[in-house]
């Protein structure tokens, strides 16, 4: 089939779930159809990449949004500058996975040209890997109309290639080369279409089971029975692989469905990789009876993709048992069974309004009766009523919530049973405001420019809005196109926190900061040391609490929503103005110090060409050190953010001759005389430079093929050479561990300074922590509390160095990443955490504005913890995990402190030692610093000079089902019992504001009514 374009003909789309994921007993319906982009909710997803232009030019393309649609609400416009003899284009990552997932086969979308004569290249590439991919298909420009394209995978040049390789396709690019006039189209809707059938119009709905496990997961065993209505059972969820019968024969386990199709229809399996080391074969049979063999042939001992897809048979009306099969030599992975014309019940966010739409039925297809539907968004509940044709709809969602992709958990149920649930995952948005600027001259007024648009960053204009900002409210002047201005003046050096208050009754808060760019302030202070407590300090003896962010890439200064800068990104490719904005709004929120990789790639961040510094990276970490000097931003360059071949690091002559395999970048001497030399060529430069915090040796570092002490050994030769280069400065690494054991060899076996440990909500869920686990709790910031508590029986001082939501495909909006960061920050820093560290746009700097402030008040050198109450030994703390987080969340939920002490350490006078082997909490409960309601829960920190006490309030109703708690208002009672007399401040850490300050001399209970804010408690000094 060709490609085709049907002028203003809108397409009647069926049932779209934007992304739906099995959850328990959930059942999970087909998304017919794949959004790329919509361009419903601006142009964030979108970067801007140039080949060769002349020195000063400006962008080689513009994108913006306007409200000039062809579906939706809004559509994406593109400015391209003639580009004679070079290119350009904005491109946007994809996850072809879910186009494997639903069977698609086609790219639809709408183009609205400009007559130009002039030729559009739509794209899909993967330039990371060897030999590179990229699929092109041109459209000439002569039309000005609006007209919808779809276009075959294999009609995308080179012809024939595409659907084959569609797994390792990772960009979406909208591309112009060698052209002589300037563009200007707009673009709407970009999908991806599932495969034609040919099935005609279906009654029922498609149920989609995804495969699930990892590479060593087995079927449970027994036939699975598939409901219409609810899918399949939490305890017997179809594995991602299929095991042969001779590789490894332990593995191989059928897989059987029971299933009662409502009507004909079909079964399918959609196929990802398969296996390269002799090959696998897919078999289907229906009641015992054959209907579909397909040979996956390998023999390349790599994972293919060649063969993903959909296979699948016709399946008639009624009760069968239907068998999936391999008795090839190897696997092949599963992305989802596939049944088609099968559910009696669908949830969906509608695209024409953004109403939540839910249809369920019976197996005749009738609407059930006697039912209620209700939903909720994230934590809001969400409100359906029935319509006249028996299907539910809820008010439109649209402009109720900031920009992100949220949880919907929709239930129905018939008096108190439950007989349909259903969980998706929508994208939503509202009305939003971002500043243009964050960094301001102290020698120079301040004049803030905010831009106030639509959830499609279309301008919104005629608006009144109001800044509040150091104790004054002062009206924004309108400048056009959505700009609006506050003239605030000369103002004095230092971090401003205001809030932008629109007639419509929303607020948004503007963090920026006042700075003097000829500054030295780390002149003064000198270079950052350990003090003998494990606490930082600076070179002249001050209290030093780093505070940080990860910058390897660089995002525009919007609170609520940050997205990637226009043009290069990368911290040594953003121009000075991007990196000051950016950095002064890290600054602003209370940041200190930033972590960047100065070897990432072979591109872009190119630090290691093969034993010696790229000279332009070099410099180019002089200059960025200049810059954020200056504003009391200090640096922790990572030597290389992971080891050859990882991050699309390949490609360097002297590595390929020695790299083999993964172990080789380890453990060959060779390769670590080139590291040496190239590490000493970074370090010699700044090696007295105070504005380096600490060196790290490597991100997440792996272990060497397995052998952790391998690793180690690396690392301590790495370590060595940046101490003979630069004694003075201090050393850190990370590793890529999600359990105590190995991240406690780290800490005792490395010779570094200081740890850091990385908290993400994946980590409880890794095969290798989940299996410990089993039913403890798993929630993210419990897990904080647990590593940090582990860590610290180690010899080193351990801080908090990475967090955020790596989740973003199933759920990504500003409070989840608030929380998330929030959680780590005060659990791992009320843990003995000195400090903390997150990762970049995916947290929220945001939570670093009040815990920041309080630790800045604090004298921490002479700080001395009280020791809790109550411990628990680790003999073996990786066997021990279901009860430590028993443990830890106990401790949560009580108030009551408890650590844990080395198997070799005794506990301190006066601490009751608990049992390891299990969970036994003590009889007689230890009175707890702060105790709180239910629905709530706290950690405290304090000193024993009584100088000291932090605590942490949280309000916790359950978790999601990406380890976050969800949260629900409740009265919040707090008994404090504070160690001296003096002013306790109760701060909410959601409006990051000082709520009450209560005098106290004992004993003392603060109520603070109905909330589902979390609180932050300190007693002034």
């Amino acid at each position: 089939m060709g490609v085709s374009w049907i002028p203003a003909l809108e397409v009647n789309m069926r049932h779209l779930v934007l992304t739906v994921l099995l959850l328990g007993s959930v059942p999970a319906f087909a998304a017919e159809l794949q959004v790329i982009d919509d361009f419903e909710h601006g142009t964030y997803d979108w970067r801007l990449v140039e080949g060769v232009k002349p020195e000063g030019s400006g962008p080689l393309c513009v994108m913006s949004m306007s409200a000039a649609a062809k579906v939706g609400r809004t559509a994406a416009c593109l400015h391209y500058a003639a580009c004679p003899k070079t290119w350009t284009h904005v491109q946007c990552g994809i996850r072809t996975t879910d186009w494997i997932a639903n069977d698609c086969d086609r790219i639809s979308f709408w183009l609205k040209g400009d007559g130009s004569g002039e030729a559009l290249n739509l794209m899909f590439g993967n330039y990371g890997i060897k030999p590179a991919l990229c699929f092109r298909y041109g459209i000439k420009l002569d039309f000005t109309d609006w007209r919808q394209f779809v276009i075959p995978f294999n009609d995308f040049e080179p012809k024939g290639q595409m659907a084959t390789k569609v797994g390792r396709l990772v960009l979406a690019q909208l591309n112009v080369s060698d052209t002589q006039k300037p563009i200007e189209i707009m673009v709407d809707d970009l999908v991806a279409l599932p495969a034609d059938r040919g099935d005609g119009p279906a009654r029922f709905f498609p149920v989609i089971v995804p495969g699930k496990g990892s590479w060593s997961t087995r079927g449970p065993g027994e036939a699975i029975a598939v409901d219409n209505l609810r899918g399949v059972p939490a305890d017997a969820a179809a594995p991602a692989y299929v095991h042969g019968v001779k590789n490894h024969p332990e593995l191989h386990s059928p897989i059987a469905f029971f299933v009662e199709y409502p009507d004909d229809g079909r079964f399918g399996v959609k196929v990802g990789g398969t296996s390269g080391w002799g090959g696998s074969r897919l078999i289907i049979r229906i009641d015992g009876e054959e209907k579909l063999r397909r040979d996956f042939p390998g023999a390349t001992q790599t994972t293919l993709t060649e063969f993903q897809g959909y296979y699948g048979v016709p399946v008639a009306r009624g009760k069968h048992t239907i068998v999936v099969d391999n008795d090839g030599n190897d696997w092949f992975q599963v992305e989802s069974y596939c049944f088609d014309n099968y559910g009696t019940g669908a949830a969906r966010l509608r695209r024409e309004d953004g109403r939540l739409e839910a249809t369920i039925s019976d197996s005749q297809g009738v609407p059930l009766q006697g039912i209620s539907v209700a939903a909720r968004v994230a934590d809001a509940p969400c409100t359906l009523v029935q319509q006249a044709d028996g299907t539910w709809l809820s008010d439109s969602l649209w402009d109720r919530f900031p920009l992100g992709l949220y949880p919907v958990d929709l239930t129905a149920r018939r008096q108190a049973a439950v007989v349909y649930q259903a969980s998706l995952s929508v994208k939503l948005g509202a009305a939003r405001m971002r500043p243009l600027r964050a960094a301001y001259d102290v020698n120079a007024a301040v004049n803030v420019d905010l831009v106030y648009g639509s959830e499609g960053e279309v301008p919104l204009m005629g608006q009144h809005v109001r800044v509040s900002v150091a104790g004054h409210t002062v009206e924004c002047a309108e400048q056009g196109n959505g700009v609006y201005r506050v003239e605030l003046g000369r103002l004095e050096a230092g971090t401003y926190l205001g809030r932008a208050e629109v007639e419509s009754g929303r607020s948004f808060e503007v963090p920026f900061l006042v700075y003097d760019p000829g500054a030295r302030p780390w002149e003064a202070e000198g270079i950052i040391r350990l003090g003998p407590n494990g606490w930082f300090m600076t070179g002249d003896g001050k209290d030093y609490v780093p505070w940080g962010y990860a910058t390897i890439g660089l995002f525009v200064p919007d609170p609520e929503t940050p997205g990637r800068i226009a043009g290069p990104s990368a911290w040594c490719r953003a121009t000075d103005q991007q990196i000051l904005d950016w950095i002064g709004f890290l600054a602003a929120c209370g940041i200190n110090c930033v972590r960047f990789g100065v070897t990432v790639d072979a591109r872009e961040i190119g630090g290691d060409r093969g034993g010696h510094a790229d000279p332009e990276i070099v410099a180019r970490l002089h200059r960025f050190l200049d810059l954020i000097g200056p504003m009391g931003v200090r640096a922790i360059p990572v030597m290389w953010w992971g080891h050859y071949r990882n991050f699309n690091y390949e490609g360097i002559p002297a590595y390929d001759a020695l790299i083999e395999t993964q172990a080789d970048w380890f453990t060959k001497p060779e390769a670590l005389a080139l590291q040496q030399q190239y590490v000493r060529e970074v370090v010699e430069p700044f090696k007295d430079d105070p504005r380096i915090l600490a060196w790290e040796v490597m991100n997440e570092t792996y272990r060497a093929g397995g052998d952790i002490q391998a690793a180690i050994r690396w690392t301590n030769e790495i370590v060595k050479t940046i101490r003979s280069v630069s004694p003075k400065h201090l050393v850190t690494t990370s590793a890529a561990e999600a359990t105590p054991n190995p991240e406690l060899a780290w800490v005792r076996d490395s010779t570094i300074d200081f740890f850091n440990f990385h908290v993400y909500p994946t980590y409880p869920d890794y095969d290798s922590y989940r299996k410990l686990a089993g039913d403890s709790p798993r929630e993210v910031g419990n897990y904080t509390a647990l590593m940090m508590l582990c860590d610290r029986t180690g010899p080193k001082v351990t801080i908090l160095g990475e967090t955020g939501n790596d989740r973003l495909r199933e759920m990504d909006y500003p409070e989840l990443r608030g929380l998330i960061t929030r959680d780590a920050l005060w659990l791992s820093f009320l843990n003995g955490s000195p400090g903390g560290i997150s990762w970049d746009a995916i947290a929220d700097a945001r939570e670093f504005i009040v815990i920041s402030g309080l630790a800045k008040r604090i004298d921490w050198r002479r700080f001395e913890p009280v020791p809790p109450p109550l411990v628990v030994r680790l003999a073996d703390a990786d066997a021990q995990v279901p009860e430590l987080a028993r443990y830890t969340w106990w401790s949560l939920e009580t108030g009551v402190p408890i650590g844990f002490v080395a198997d070799s350490a005794s506990p301190a006078t006066g601490q009751v030692l608990l049992p390891g082997s299990s969970f036994v909490p003590p009889p007689e409960l230890p009175k707890a610093p702060v105790s709180v309601s239910q629905g709530f829960q706290a950690a405290t920190l304090q000193s024993k000079d009584g100088q000291v006490f932090m605590a942490y309030v949280r309000n916790v109703s359950g978790p999601t089902r990406i380890n976050v708690r969800v949260r629900a208002t409740a009265p919040l009672t707090m008994t404090v019992c504070p160690p001296r007399a003096g002013t306790l401040e109760v701060w909410d850490l959601d409006l990051r504001t000082l709520a009450k300050s209560v005098p106290v001399s004992g004993e003392t209970q603060i109520r603070l009514g109905e909330t589902a804010h979390d609180v932050a408690l300190f007693l002034a000094p």
